[in-house]
């Protein structure tokens, strides 16, 4: 009978602990649970409930603003009559550079918490089953998105009951969060910058003060933020984004710096007005970790990579033969080969900038590659490649085509010509690659 009864309480005790944490779900890359504060709440009271996703290591989810690219973390509650769910309290998040991006997500095991409410004229005895479906974009080296459905039921009751473990780490993590901060502040935007101005701070180190906006056409995410503090406040300049001039209203975003030790984030609400002063100047921090050195090396390590990349390789052929062509003429013809090529590289690339430089003289926020982010190109693309296959498999025929071969005819061609339009050929099919090392170099160069 002992053993009986002592079986019957540990399965009791674990069917209890199974109410308050859900079974976790492995969607790939992370794997996600629900856990709850409680594991019995009465009529009127409010109990919380916390997303856990547990990443493998150096992936990533997404923020609430994913930054330059990706998507925030969905939460999609089906909830029991008369409880009703808040929005979540996000985390602070980690700015993550991508090449020449940077986004804003978490790594490692975030937990975000969301605060439900059990209306007053709930039954005693009645069990709520709590039902979240989440999806999140993951991310490292490549962006899986995945989702998963999470369940967990609480109990209501005439009196409370507390899960300690779980309420510990979801009011650590609430702590943690990113809380209302009562400050002055204004922010400006004119010919391309944005400068924005807090005064009244708190105690604090504010060298490296980032600003997180809620907006995603506030500021370009991929530019630094140059701090300059002062004796009453602190002032951060950098690019501003695609909204401009059409904001007009108060933006909302997180201020982060380092308070106590921590790295902490304080929720600010700033109008669009007037600069503030914030006293003669006691800091300038550095802008960049970036050297130009540094971007030099990069961008030679990068592009040895490069070459050997499914994009680039193939023209390397075209080069190679011209080379073996060479080996048989005078050496002045080679050097003369060599010289065209590299003017046809560097003339291409010129081509492409001076259309990026000119684009973003609009107003518009752009990076390298810019032209594969536009949906209307991708569309454009996807849709002349749809051509290009009914065309080999012989739907259709495309008249004139000595034009066909246009571009291997021009590389082909003998003294300066052909070398100048291989380098050409060259650039075009390597745009799209961008290899190791290389991303941080056009990062410093843009």
């Amino acid at each position: 009978m002992r053993i009986w009864l002592t079986f019957l309480l540990l399965w009791l005790s674990a069917s209890q602990a199974l109410a308050s944490t859900s079974l976790p779900v492995d969607t790939g890359r992370v794997t996600a649970s629900l856990l709850s504060s409680h594991y019995a709440v009465t009529p009127g009271d409010d109990f919380q409930i916390a997303l856990k996703t547990e990443l493998d290591e150096k992936w990533h989810t997404y923020w609430r603003n994913p930054g330059d690219s990706g998507e925030p973390v969905n939460i999609s509650w089906t909830l029991p009559e008369g409880v009703s769910a808040g929005p979540i309290a996000w985390p602070l998040p980690d700015t993550i550079p991508t090449g020449p991006i940077i986004n804003y997500g978490f790594e490692g095991t975030p937990l975000f918490p969301v605060t439900f409410t059990v209306a007053e004229g709930v039954p005693v005895g009645t069990v709520l089953e709590i039902e979240a479906k989440v999806y999140y974009l993951v991310c490292k080296d490549v962006c899986i998105p995945e989702s998963g459905t999470l369940t967990l039921a609480v109990e209501v009751s005439n009196q409370s009951d507390v899960n300690s473990r779980n309420a510990a780490a979801i009011s650590d993590a609430v702590e943690a969060a990113p809380r209302p901060l009562d400050i002055t502040a204004a922010m400006q935007a004119r010919d391309g910058r944005l400068r924005l101005q807090v005064t009244d701070i708190p105690d604090g180190d504010f060298s490296d003060a980032y600003f997180f906006p809620y907006a995603q056409n506030v500021l370009n995410h991929s530019e630094p933020q140059i701090v300059r503090t002062g004796a009453d406040g602190l002032e951060i300049t950098t690019v501003s984004g695609y909204g401009w001039p059409g904001i007009s209203s108060p933006q909302t975003g997180l201020l982060a710096f380092e308070q106590n030790g921590q790295r902490t984030g304080h929720i600010i609400t700033i109008p669009v007005a007037a600069a503030l002063p914030i006293g003669s100047e006691t800091s300038v921090p550095s802008v960049s970790a970036v050297t130009l050195i540094g971007a030099v090396v990069g961008a030679f390590i990068g592009g040895l990579i490069l070459n050997l990349m499914p994009c680039v390789f193939p023209i390397i052929s075209l080069k190679a033969l011209g080379l073996a062509k060479a080996a048989h003429s005078a050496r002045a013809a080679a050097r003369r080969d060599g010289l065209a090529y590299t003017a046809g590289v560097l003339a291409m690339f010129s081509v492409l900038v001076v259309i990026l430089l000119i684009v973003k003289s609009t107003g518009a926020t752009l990076g390298w590659g810019f032209q594969l982010q536009n949906p209307l190109v991708v569309s454009v693309i996807v849709l002349i490649l749809f051509a290009v296959g009914l065309n080999l498999i012989g739907a259709f025929d495309i008249a004139g085509g000595s034009y066909q071969g246009l571009g291997q005819t021009a590389a082909a061609r003998d003294g300066f010509a052909g070398p100048f339009f291989t380098g050409i050929l060259a650039v075009i099919v390597a745009t799209p690659c961008t290899a190791p090392f290389m991303a941080t170099a056009i990062g410093y160069a843009l």
